[in-house]
C-alpha cells in the first residue's frame, strides 16, 4: 500500500519539490513549472525513466517508474515523496539545491518553447542512450 499525505491539503516539502524541479529542468535544459504534466513540459518516456533514476539516488530510493507516472507533475511526485519519507521516519531534509540552479518557473512555457524543449529532451536521451 502507497502512503497517502497526513492530511489531503498537504503538500509538498519545499526542498523536496525544488529538488523534483531542478531534476526535470536539468533534463529538459529549461524551467519547468511544477503544475503542468511532465509530457507536457516536453518530456519524453526516457526523460521520465532518467529522472527516476536521480531521484532514487537523491530522495527516495524506494520509488519506481509507476509511482512517477501516477503523479505527472512536480508538485503531485513531490508531495508524493514527501508522504513516503514522513511515513518511513525519513524526515532529514532534502539534499539542498544549488542556488544557481534554474527556478520552477512561474507559468506555463509559450507552445514554442515547449517544443524546443521536447526536442532538446529526445536528444538528449538519444546521446545517453547510445
Amino acid at each position: 500500500p502507497l502512503p497517502a499525505p497526513a492530511t489531503p491539503a498537504a503538500g509538498p516539502d519545499p526542498q523536496v519539490e525544488r529538488a523534483v524541479a531542478r531534476v526535470f529542468s536539468e533534463l529538459l535544459k529549461t524551467p519547468v513549472d511544477v503544475t503542468t504534466p511532465f509530457f507536457r513540459l516536453g518530456a519524453s518516456s526516457l526523460t521520465v525513466v532518467l529522472a527516476h533514476r536521480a531521484l532514487r539516488a537523491e530522495l527516495d530510493e524506494g520509488l519506481t517508474v509507476v509511482d512517477m507516472f501516477g503523479r505527472p507533475t512536480v508538485r503531485e511526485l513531490a508531495t508524493f515523496i514527501t508522504a513516503r519519507r514522513e511515513a518511513s521516519g525519513n524526515t532529514a531534509p532534502a539534499t539542498p539545491t544549488p542556488e544557481e540552479g534554474p527556478p520552477p518557473a512561474a507559468e506555463a512555457e509559450p507552445a514554442s518553447r515547449r517544443a524546443a524543449a521536447r526536442r532538446a529532451a529526445r536528444a538528449r536521451a538519444a546521446e545517453l542512450a547510445g
